[in-house]
């Protein structure tokens, strides 16, 4: 299960952060994503946390499928340019870390246009 981590503000909770540790990859490092979730502050402590849990174990279990999905794509070892700026460029510069939403659009914007002109191209991963 992920862990939870309460963010408040003025005593009252505004959001959650979820950690989600979902094994080791080839190199025996950690593989840890995090996400941020806002609440509705109208709501009772009690209830918030109640909905944290259950949102948690599907965010966790989105995660999962995405990580097994880009496990499988790189054994391939082959990709096109348009799959690594979307599961690994993208997500390094902007999933996980916490940047304006105007810089995230620019991002998007950036890698359409490049998967844009790499269409089709591949490339062969070195494995080291």
């Amino acid at each position: 299960m992920a862990s939870i981590y309460l963010n408040r503000k003025d005593g009252k909770i505004v959001s959650f952060k979820f950690k989600a540790f979902l094994g080791r990859d080839e190199n025996g490092r950690q593989i840890v994503k995090c996400t941020t979730w806002t609440t509705d502050c109208s709501l009772s402590e009690k209830r918030l946390l109640q909905l944290a849990k259950k949102e948690s174990t599907i965010l966790e279990k989105r995660i999962s499928k995405e990580v097994e999905e880009e496990r499988r794509l790189f054994q391939a070892n082959v990709i096109t340019f348009s799959l690594f700026a979307e599961k690994v460029w993208f997500v390094a510069q902007v999933k996980e870390k916490e940047i304006r939403e105007t810089t995230q659009v620019f991002y998007r914007y950036l890698m359409d246009k490049m998967c844009e002109y790499f269409r089709n191209s591949k490339s062969t991963r070195q494995r080291r």
